[in-house]
């Protein structure tokens, strides 16, 4: 009998690699609640054309590109963020900000056919393209993360994850603007391009090496309006710094600094007798995780 799989039938876990492309065992989980949300294979198939035929004379294989996008929430386990900011510093706080160069990582997905038989796809070489930091009032703290892979493989290898630790919500969360504290922002996001790319060569269409690119951070904020703090008064001031801080509820910490924000643009709303509210978005300069 067919049964068609659902989420609850994959299971997925990464191992930090030791040299790009190079298959490590994939041992840690994203965070909890992980979820896959596409793997994209894409063959970059090209049209032949010939005289004395309108229709394709062949169809040619251009280059490989594999990507993952994966979702999960929040919790202590950071050392995922050594793969988009490989810049490791501090002790014994521990500081990740970007470098000249990125971490890889293997990736290991596994499904289950009808018969309840494991298939794995092991992608290695992926590195991080994008990451995003974000909540609202109400919800869990997601993490989404973007990745190119080099290549990958089918097999049987069984994942056993275990999720020992907590996820973050909201109530962990303290958002800093400037100097003042706000307590009544309802969302923010936090988004990271890293500017990692492929590059390909003749003799393959897999990748032969990697390119990096230039970081680009935005900040998106929506805030009820209060006595306290008014946004509008930054929307012409000199830059400033957004920090986040979320409580791991294990006697530490994981802070966001977005250093240098400048404001993109700036949006309220005010009618009758609803909350006053503003939007911002900010074009941070620099940013880095820090973990105590």
């Amino acid at each position: 009998m067919t049964i068609s799989l659902t989420g609850n039938d994959v299971k997925l876990m990464w191992g930090k690699e030791d040299d790009y492309g190079t298959a490590v065992t994939a041992d840690k989980v994203f965070g909890i609640c992980p979820s896959l949300q596409s793997w994209t294979i894409t063959r970059n198939q090209n049209r032949r054309y010939g005289i004395g035929n309108r229709e394709a004379c062949t169809i040619n294989e251009g280059n490989t590109e594999y990507a993952l996008e994966v979702e999960f929430q929040l919790t202590s386990a950071t050392d995922l963020f050594e793969l988009p900011f490989s810049k490791t510093t501090g002790t014994p706080v521990t500081q990740y900000e970007p470098d000249t160069d990125q971490e890889s990582a293997t990736i290991v997905a596994n499904f289950l056919d009808d018969a309840g038989a494991v298939i794995s796809y092991t992608f290695t070489g992926c590195n991080v393209t994008s990451v995003s930091i974000d909540t609202s009032s109400g919800e869990p703290l997601d993490v989404t993360m973007g990745f190119i892979a080099k290549e990958y493989t089918e097999g049987t290898t069984a994942l056993t994850p275990s999720y020992t630790l907590a996820g973050r919500t909201f109530a962990d969360a303290t958002i800093t603007i400037g100097t003042d504290t706000s307590t009544t922002v309802q969302s923010f996001t936090i988004s990271a391009e890293t500017g990692v790319g492929n590059t390909y060569g003749i003799g393959s269409r897999l990748p032969a090496a990697r390119s990096f690119g230039n970081y680009e951070y935005t900040v998106s904020i929506e805030h009820i309006r209060n006595t306290d703090l008014n946004l509008a008064s930054l929307a012409t001031s000199a830059p400033f710094d957004v920090t986040l801080v979320v409580s791991t509820g294990e006697s530490s910490s994981i802070t966001f600094t977005l250093g240098d924000c400048s404001i993109d643009s700036y949006d309220t709303s005010a009618a009758g007798e609803d909350e006053v509210t503003e939007s911002l978005e900010l074009i941070p300069r620099t940013m880095q995780v820090e973990i105590a």
